[in-house]
This record gives C-alpha cells, structure tokens and sequence, in this order.
C-alpha cells in the first residue's frame, strides 16, 4: 500500500510512517506549505492518506474529489517509537541526574524546576532552546536519548503524551505535571512538592514494570499502524 502521510501530524505521523515502513508499505511524508499538493497526489497517487483531524486546505480537497477511491485517515493518537528509540541497559555516570527534562524553554518549566534545584536535587535539561540556567546542557542527539531517561531517576513532562510515551518506552521513570488524556499510567506531580514526594520515596520497581509493559503491549506506533490498517480492511 502507498501511504502519504501530511507533516501537520508532527512526531505522531513520524511516529507512523516508521512503523508503515517497517511493516513493508510505501511511505512518503508530506510538508504541505513545501509542495503544491497537485504535485504531491499526481507523483505518488497513494492508496491512504494521513493527516491530522483539522480542516483540509482547498488544495487537498480537490485532489481527494478527484480520487473517490482514496481512503483517508485523520489521525492524533501518539505512541512511543519503539523503532526509532531503542532501550539501554545500565546507565551512563555522564547521564546520571535526581530528574531529566527534554524540551524548549517556558516561564512555566523554569519556575517549576527552579524549586526542584533549590531543594538540593540534581537537575539536566537538554534543550536546542535557551535556558537561563547552567542545568541546560544542551541538545541530545536521538541515540543518545535512551541513556538520558535511564539516567535520571525521575523524567518531568510537562503535559506532552508523545514525550511521556517515549520516556516510559526507553525505560526511564516518567511523572507528568498534568493528567495525560491519551495515557493510563497514573505518576503525576501537578505541584513542585509532589515531585519532590517522589524523589523522597520512589515508585515502586513493579509500578514502573508494569507501565512499561502496558505502554510495550498497546502503545507503540507498530500497533497504531496495524489498527489502522486493520480499521481500512474492516470497513
């Protein structure tokens, strides 16, 4: 199947056209504002298209009138990369930290990360975005990132279920700031204090064990793919 994929679905249609790929599907990514959308239907006439829930542009959707045996799927549910990020043993001194943060500077995660250094804890930010602060040492390179979440004893999300996915699937121990609503794993600190609280008395290896298998057996883009494609043979 020839699948084309629209890069307004950011690291979830990454996430996909990966797996798509590895399950032998022709897979193309799209940059909309980059090339005309005529061009892109007429030289790869795929079988699929993916895309974000949101409003077509004009363009799309007079290719898609012209092809009514096109199948489309809008689609938002992340997942964790488990063909792009692979799981460590072990870890590495140079990584080692009380909590880990990857991503861009906000007014928000400074303040709430400022109080996590104040009491004393060891903090690593890797960031291509400046920090105001010695604890951003820059940015990680994708191989690098398993070791970066093994490393610290606890990984902070600020709100991003794709972040929290790829943490938990590398096997580092993921609390969030915020109520996931696309995940089941329960390990929140809305407040400073609450993960200070963690980092004073740790979840439980089997707690993590068992978020982990649980994002292994149902949330990895492999299995987003296949129901998609299950969903395509079924209608």
């Amino acid at each position: 199947m020839k699948i084309l994929i629209n890069g307004n679905t950011g690291l979830i249609g990454f996430g996909l056209g990966t797996a798509f790929q590895a399950m032998g599907h022709q897979t193309a990514m799209w940059q909309e504002p980059l090339k005309a959308a005529f061009d892109v239907f007429a030289e790869f006439e795929p079988d699929l298209y993916v895309h974000a829930p949101q409003e077509h542009s004009r363009a799309v959707i007079k290719n898609l009138k012209a092809r009514p045996k096109l199948r489309t799927v809008a689609y938002d549910k992340p997942a964790f990369d488990s063909l792009t990020y692979r799981p460590i043993q072990g870890i590495s001194p140079q990584y080692e930290c009380d909590v880990c943060h990857l991503g861009a500077y906000s007014p928000q995660k400074l303040d709430y990360l400022s109080t996590v250094i104040n009491a004393g804890y060891s903090v690593k930010i890797y960031s291509a975005s400046h920090w105001p602060i010695p604890e951003c040492v820059g940015q990680l390179e994708v191989s690098e990132i398993p070791a970066a979440y093994r490393g610290a004893k606890i990984c902070l999300e600020f709100g991003d279920d794709d972040g929290a996915f790829r943490v938990i699937g590398c096997g580092g121990v993921c609390v969030c700031t915020g109520a996931m609503p696309n995940s089941l794993f329960t390990l929140t600190a809305t407040h400073p204090s609450n993960l200070l609280q963690w980092l004073t008395e740790p979840p439980k290896p089997d707690i993590i064990a068992s978020i982990r298998n649980e994002v292994m057996e149902k949330h990895t883009y492999l299995q987003r793919a296949g129901e998609i494609i299950m969903g395509l043979h079924n209608d």
